[in-house]
């Protein structure tokens, strides 16, 4: 039987200068130690039966685009019913690179109950139904929320559907008593922003009153820490800016101190973007091209145990639009229906409206987002991530369309923070 090395195989050099292989279609890494042992690996010579069992060498004659689709048609036609849900327009922070205008729009209580009404119709059609509480800022319209997710709560134990529910939120108002009430909701995710110590984060991510941005969020999640014994996940994003990596080693170490040897705190750090607006470009020079030059922090930070939240976007389908999948829609704060979190108040990307307890889609305004892979796409070593999904609202200025060299890049920088933080947690193969 003969093997041949996987297409879907991508090599680079760790700081030991061992051959880090990582197969996108598999989502599994090996160490290869000596160049002499890489190179037979990849002319097939060295068949070593873990490199098969991991998909890194392959029989020859396999179809490996097979495989790719039939993983990435899993993730564009999902089982579950998944909503993006916009509760109110208006947020509590003026960020210095929020493309979003946050205007003072509230869902009302009809549009509530038209989503809670959607819901009962369409979901006996799904395994289950994921939420996921978008903005603006979701925490200062909590009666929508509570509202909704109750109802959708019932519906779930009435139809006997799998429920769960995640949430974006700045975390300056999610108190000890916020956070209870949205565990009672099975909301267990949350992904809340610091953007690095209190001198750098209250320059990025200011409150629009107050000056105690900082200091709420991190007392907030100290006091979760604390008297919360319940399961969740937070995932402390960081948008970094060259200022914000002068002082990484500090950051880490509060990180560290306030939440270290907590495995219900994640992180995830992500350059900061210019996505739009006229804010971010007041720190335009402060902006970095790329993620490599904070990966030593990701290698410090993963020795003292912190876990980063990097496999989601490596794994297949992990590097397709959070909303590119047939089941997965947004729900503005008007019942507006679109599937794209960075164009509100564009038309090219509204699809329709909620209405009777259902979503009455324009057709052609929604084939324009079902695009279809690309055949010359299929060779490439990052199909199975991004299955040559480009956005099609990618050429306005509010999200830069990249080409496929960029985002080979990028997709290759998050491999190797991912690996780098596996090899702390976990045995991975090596030879």
């Amino acid at each position: 039987m003969n093997y041949i090395y996987s297409k879907y195989n991508i090599a680079q050099k760790d700081i030991d200068d061992n051959y880090i292989l990582y197969n996108c279609l598999s989502n599994t890494y090996c160490v290869v130690r000596e160049q002499e042992r890489f190179e037979k690996i990849q002319s097939g010579e060295a068949v070593e039966p873990e490199l098969v069992e991991l998909g890194f060498l392959v029989e020859e004659g396999t179809n490996e685009i097979a495989l790719a689709e039939y993983y990435l048609n899993q993730k564009i036609n999902p089982k579950f019913l998944n909503l993006f849900i916009v509760p109110t327009r208006f947020c509590n922070f003026d960020c210095i690179y929020c493309y979003e205008e946050h205007k003072p729009l509230y869902m009302n209580f009809e549009t509530q109950q038209e989503v809670v009404r959607y819901v009962k119709n369409t979901l006996p059609k799904y395994s289950g139904i994921i939420i996921t509480w978008f903005g603006g800022e979701p925490t200062v319209a909590l009666k929508a929320v509570d509202y909704i997710s109750s109802e959708i709560k019932k519906i779930c134990q009435d139809l006997k559907k799998s429920y769960y529910a995640a949430i974006n939120t700045n975390g300056y108002e999610l108190t000890q008593e916020v956070m209870e009430r949205f565990l009672n909701y099975n909301i267990r995710y949350f992904q809340i922003c610091i953007d690095g110590i209190k001198s750098t984060h209250e320059k990025h991510r200011m409150h629009i009153k107050n000056n105690d941005s900082f200091d709420k969020i991190v007392n907030n999640l100290i006091n979760i820490k604390k008297n919360i014994k319940r399961g969740f996940k937070i995932v402390i994003r960081t948008n970094v800016t060259k200022e914000i990596l002068s002082v990484m080693d500090e950051y880490i170490d509060m990180l560290y101190e306030n939440f270290g040897g907590d495995d219900r705190f994640w992180y995830y750090w992500e350059i900061a973007k210019d996505h739009g607006g006229e804010r971010v470009k007041s720190i335009y020079d402060t902006l970095l091209p790329d993620e490599k030059k904070f990966i030593e922090y990701v290698i410090k930070a993963s020795k003292l145990g912190m876990k980063f939240d990097f496999n989601q976007f490596v794994a297949p389908g992990g590097f397709v639009c959070a909303l590119y999948p047939y089941s997965y829609w947004l729900i503005d704060y008007n019942g507006d229906i679109q599937k794209c979190t960075v164009g509100f108040d564009n038309e090219n990307v509204k699809l329709g409206k909620l209405q009777n307890a259902k979503m009455l889609i324009d057709e052609m305004a929604l084939a324009r987002w079902m695009y279809s892979s690309k055949e010359n796409c299929k060779d490439c070593s990052i199909y199975p991530a991004c299955g040559a999904a480009s956005c099609p609202f990618g050429e306005n200025d509010k999200c830069k369309s990249k080409d496929c060299d960029q985002l080979r890049s990028i997709f290759n920088n998050i491999v190797m923070m991912n690996y780098y933080n596996k090899k702390e947690h976990e045995k991975l193969c090596m030879i």
